[in-house]
């Protein structure tokens, strides 16, 4: 997707968390476009972010877990609690693990988790409608192929 003459690369907040957690470092200069639901806790208030998740499915539904990152906004306030929202920004990695522990649920799965190793820095942040179908899903390990999550126009 190209924005005002910058190239964002497509990428749902689950397969963010999996290449961050992987070890699997973004280019500096890599931009992502991603969408998601907003997930607010004290935690992150305290810290000035807020969590940007994608409910990710194994087989069905009583495996989701939304998945996702810290999203560091450059300016205004944070999206309510269960908006759904269009994130361009660029990841950024921490100097030291940071685990957030507060988090929940959300409408589309009982538990989320973000990535603790990195953060996503928020460039705009614009609502968006909850789209049709709000999850992804993780295919399994394949021969010597890592898990990895459904593509597709509608997967970031």
């Amino acid at each position: 997707v190209v924005r005002d003459g910058v190239h964002y690369l497509k990428s749902n907040p689950a397969r963010l968390f999996l290449t961050v957690q992987a070890g699997q470092a973004a280019a500096s200069d890599q931009r992502y476009i991603t969408r998601g639901i907003v997930k607010r806790s004290p935690q992150l208030d305290r810290v000035g972010m807020f969590a940007l998740l994608r409910g990710n499915m194994v087989c069905c539904l009583a495996d989701a877990i939304a998945m996702g990152m810290m999203i560091a906004s450059t300016g205004g306030p944070p999206p309510q609690d269960g908006a759904w929202v269009l994130v361009l920004g660029y990841v950024q990695p921490l100097a030291e693990p940071s685990p957030i522990t507060d988090l929940g649920g959300t409408s589309e799965a009982p538990f989320s988790m973000v990535s603790d190793r990195a953060r996503l820095v928020a460039e705009s942040v614009e609502p968006i409608d909850r789209p049709g179908f709000p999850y992804v899903f993780e295919l399994p390990a394949s021969g010597r192929q890592p898990l990895r999550l459904t593509g597709g126009d509608d997967d970031y």
